[in-house]
């Protein structure tokens, strides 16, 4: 089927292998959000400009922590909390591992398993290729921990950004935490980048319009025997 047909081969393993990354296993979504909880705690807390404590010692002045939500939706089962060091008042809000990390991470992999180029090209696109997911995932979270502690007004504002500058923030927030297209398009534009050459186009094109036709010098269809 792969030589024969290699964009049927790709859409039957795609939907195979994503489905079976995508089904409801019991208890993994819970694994997963533990170890992406476990990951964020480590990379985000403490969180943001330094300061000097009563000690003399330069400290992160945000507190960050992500934590099980306690009425948890069919998606977001995590809570971030933050708040400025010694400070008794808490921001948080309600947050979705699932869709913000697992749903690009299985995409992407569903993507790369079922293109039909050599495995070696495969496994090292799929290497590259999850380390920029996972870049991205990290720049998701530290744009959506920059605009909580830069919101005017907020008891843990803790960056003063022009109005104009804010926007921006604001902005970038939206469209890369806020949509949830995000999830969906980022994975499919690091495939396309990462996984295909110039020369796969034009077999994918080739694949398209048929095995049995070819192109002439000025773009019409000839068949073998002519």
């Amino acid at each position: 089927m792969r030589q024969r047909s290699p964009v049927a081969y790709f859409a039957i393993l795609f939907a195979v292998v994503y489905a079976g990354l995508a089904f409801p296993w019991p208890g993994w979504q819970a694994a997963y959000s533990s170890l992406y909880r476990r990951a964020a705690n480590a990379l985000f807390d403490p969180f943001g400009v330094r300061v000097q404590n009563q000690a003399g010692k330069e400290v992160r002045l945000g507190r960050v922590e992500f934590r099980p939500a306690t009425k948890p939706d069919r998606t977001s089962d995590t809570e971030i909390w933050t708040r400025l060091r010694h400070s008794p008042d808490v921001g948080w809000a309600l947050h979705s591992p699932h869709l913000t990390g697992y749903v690009p991470t299985a995409e992407f992999v569903a993507l790369a398993l079922a293109t039909p180029i050599v495995w070696r090209r495969r496994l090292v696109g799929l290497v590259i290729g999850l380390v920029i997911i996972h870049a991205f995932i990290y720049l998701r979270l530290w744009i959506g921990l920059m605009y909580y502690f830069a919101t005017p007004g907020t008891p843990w504002q803790m960056y003063a950004f022009s109005e104009n500058a804010f926007k921006v923030l604001k902005t970038c927030n939206e469209i890369i935490n806020v949509a949830p297209v995000t999830s969906f398009v980022l994975p499919a534009l690091v495939w396309l980048v990462l996984l295909f050459r110039p020369a796969d186009w034009g077999s994918t094109f080739s694949a398209l319009v048929g095995s049995g036709e070819e192109l002439d010098d000025v773009g019409a269809v000839k068949t073998p025997g002519e």
